[in-house]
């Protein structure tokens, strides 16, 4: 499932003959029956069964949908929502959900997300937001002086989290084990940050 994760102007380019068109699409965050399907959805069971869960993440997020997906996202990191393969279903406590610090806005959630990284991860993404929101991945190794294939080995944790996201299509085939192919070297690959408060929170 992929949603808008944003409440800023969204702009829709199409191409008519001899001129780029452009709309602006204004977003504004989803009700609580959008996120109580979103959250029945995601863990695969009916709304009536997520009610409590879908309220209290509704709570924490006022509907933004970015927030509302990088908070199920840590909820599942920090086990409060884990997979149960005996009954091969997901499973959680509100109780234990309801007593838990989860942060109430998104940049104390993507503070928490980046501090789960592995450092020298968390150290290139501090140079990523100095470069700026969009950047050249050869640009990036280069600033940090490393070479494009360590570089990208690096970043991948953040790229797998969805904190960064390919901007190219080279970066969307799944990862594979080992180093990455030498051919990518001769690339031009576009990265960004998820969000705008992903690179503040870095």
């Amino acid at each position: 499932m992929r949603i808008a994760t944003t409440k800023s102007d969204l702009r829709i380019r199409w191409r008519l003959p001899g001129r780029v068109a452009l709309e602006e699409v204004h977003l504004q965050p989803i009700g609580v029956e959008h996120v109580s399907q979103l959250v029945a959805d995601a863990l695969n069971k009916d709304v009536a069964q997520t009610k409590p869960l879908a309220d209290l993440i509704m709570r924490k997020t006022a509907g933004n949908p970015f927030f509302v997906r990088r908070l199920l996202h840590l909820l599942h990191a920090e086990g409060l929502i884990r997979f149960e393969p005996e009954s091969r279903a997901w499973e959680w406590d509100m109780a234990r959900l309801e007593r838990a610090p989860l942060a109430d806005n998104v940049l104390n959630l993507m503070k928490r997300a980046i501090e789960c990284l592995p450092k020298h991860t968390r150290t290139l993404l501090e140079t990523g937001a100095c470069i700026g929101y969009r950047f050249d991945l050869g640009t990036w190794a280069e600033v940090s002086g490393l070479q494009r294939t360590a570089a990208t080995d690096q970043l991948w944790p953040a790229l797998d989290d969805g904190l960064l996201i390919p901007v190219r299509e080279t970066y969307k085939a799944p990862r594979r084990p080992g180093s990455l192919e030498a051919s990518l070297d001769a690339l031009r690959a576009m990265v960004q940050f998820a969000h705008d408060r992903v690179q503040q929170a870095v």
